[in-house]
């Protein structure tokens, strides 16, 4: 995105920025709590989560009207 206007000559969207923003924040999230394996298991470790899952857990619930943990 950054180096097609070098090579092909094309414009420079005001959009490209936070577009890659968006894109590299989802990323990181995805990457950061994936999927779990199994569904249906349960697991006895605590979670360790970073500033996204923290942020994440706290809007899913505030969306459900649940108390976050």
């Amino acid at each position: 995105m950054y180096i097609s206007p070098i090579l092909f000559g094309t414009e420079l969207s005001f959009l490209v920025l936070p577009g890659t923003i968006v894109v590299f924040i989802a990323s990181w999230l995805y990457m950061d709590n994936p999927p779990p394996k199994d569904p249906n298991a349960v697991s006895n470790e605590p979670q360790k989560l970073s500033i996204f899952g923290k942020l994440a857990a706290v809007s899913k619930a505030s969306y459900l009207n649940i108390p976050p943990p």
